[in-house]
């Protein structure tokens, strides 16, 4: 679980650094998403009467998301700040594409397997969850270059 969590909010910072304008700002941002991550997956599963999950199912998400990020942190820099999209960036632009959607199927499988739920209802819960997630940490934390 530790090993799962470092490696999420390290990988989470280091994504999120040049989005939000520093490390300061980057690491709250971390730290804001996993918060959210415990606090949803909780949600859920005490609706589903299956809180003993929680540590079970926040390792699998933390590890998931910190093995992609790793994969996802060369490949974004590459890209850069999207303003010369060579072939090259372009490349690595759809790659981060098809990795973040890679996340939502693996968040998918985990989010069915630990509710005990149908693939449509995983899905949109996962969706869910990223699409809030993603609201809140860029309501709180815009981004450097929108200022």
């Amino acid at each position: 679980m530790w090993l799962a969590l470092l490696l999420n909010l390290l990988v989470g910072v280091a994504l999120a650094g040049d989005t939000f304008g520093g490390l300061d700002k980057a690491t709250l941002a971390a730290m804001l998403d996993t918060l959210l991550l415990f606090l949803w997956l909780w949600l859920l599963l005490a609706f589903k009467r299956r809180p003993e999950r929680l540590i079970q199912s926040a390792t699998a998400m933390l590890g998931s998301g910190g093995i992609i990020g790793l994969v996802i942190l060369p490949l974004q820099m590459l890209v850069g700040d999207g303003n010369d999209m060579g072939t090259l960036a372009a490349m690595a632009g759809a790659l981060v594409f098809l990795l973040l959607i890679w996340l939502l199927v693996v968040a998918t499988y985990i989010l069915r397997h630990t509710l005990e739920v149908g693939l449509a209802l995983a899905f949109g819960l996962a969706l869910t969850y990223f699409v809030l997630a993603n609201a809140i940490i860029r309501s709180l934390f815009p981004e450097a270059g929108s200022q």
